[in-house]
């Protein structure tokens, strides 16, 4: 479990740094303001795999009696700071693309350096699918931060290679319409997971999660009413369930067996009605 959970950090890493000296040289030689916007994005790209790679390692420590039930919430810290270079990322490269519209520049085209590009290109969709089936094993919030991340990367090295090849044949800024276009989608995505990652960092209830378990409860047991259900997350695959129900029933153990097995949820399970 460790190993497949530090494995998409470091291939991130990695690669990431790689496509970031390609690309911001390519961008340098050929004043493409594109291609050196998604050179920094994958140099920021770097900087979040370091970051994840810190959160899976926190994830993985054994639990101890100052955190008895690990430090899984690490990995939604480092999901969230993924988003903020994001978001931070898209804000710097819409200044730069606005820039443009008042100062135009020329573009200098050379078709192998839009072969090197497509093939960068192709190399984040690789890596977005890879992320995908390694996100189907651990449900890692991390590696699904990264596997967007790619997805969109791809999108945004697509959106380069058409402004970069489109600059050979009109004298139209494109370059600054579609790095305008990219710091958006940048922004966009990076608010999305900050959001979703804030959530889970600062305990939001898992609404259909808690469904499931009243729904568990309630085959179980049919004339308990339940009060509440508070689920707390630990990480993932961390979460345990304080129950309230309002009445008695003698169906407690069949009930947190039921959640164990069906939903792997821990849970305890008080009586009374908290509302009275």
């Amino acid at each position: 479990m460790r190993n497949r959970l530090v494995l998409p950090p470091a291939i991130a890493i990695s690669v990431n740094f790689i496509l970031f000296f390609v690309k911001f040289y390519i961008g340098l030689r050929t004043n493409c303001l594109c291609i050196y916007t998604d050179s920094v994005n994958n140099f920021t790209d770097t900087a979040a795999g370091l970051l994840a790679l810190l959160g899976v390692y926190l994830v993985t420590r054994p639990a101890t009696r100052k955190y008895p039930y690990g430090k899984g919430r690490a990995e939604y810290a480092a999901s969230f700071l993924i988003a903020v270079f994001m978001v931070g990322a898209g804000l710097i490269f819409a200044y730069n693309s606005v820039e443009r519209f008042f100062a135009p520049t020329p573009i200098w085209f050379f078709a192998r350096y839009a072969v090197i590009i497509g093939i960068t290109c192709i190399i984040k969709l690789i890596m977005g699918f890879t992320f995908s089936k390694f996100y189907k094993k651990d449900k890692s919030p991390v590696t699904k931060a990264l596997m967007l991340d790619s997805f969109t990367d791809c999108g945004i090295t697509l959106v380069s290679l058409i402004s970069f090849t489109l600059s050979n044949y009109t004298k139209f800024i494109i370059d600054a319409y579609l790095g305008l276009l990219i710091s958006i989608v940048i922004a966009v995505f990076g608010v999305k997971l900050a959001v979703s990652s804030f959530g889970n960092l600062i305990g939001a209830n898992d609404e259909a999660l808690t469904e499931k378990a009243e729904n568990i409860i309630k085959n179980i047991d049919c004339e308990t009413k339940i009060t509440s259900i508070v689920i707390h997350n630990y990480g993932v695959g961390k979460n345990i369930a304080s129950i309230t129900l309002n009445g008695n029933t003698k169906k407690q153990s069949d009930i947190k067996k039921a959640l164990k097995k069906s939903l792997n949820l821990d849970s305890t399970i008080e009586w009374g009605n908290i509302y009275e």
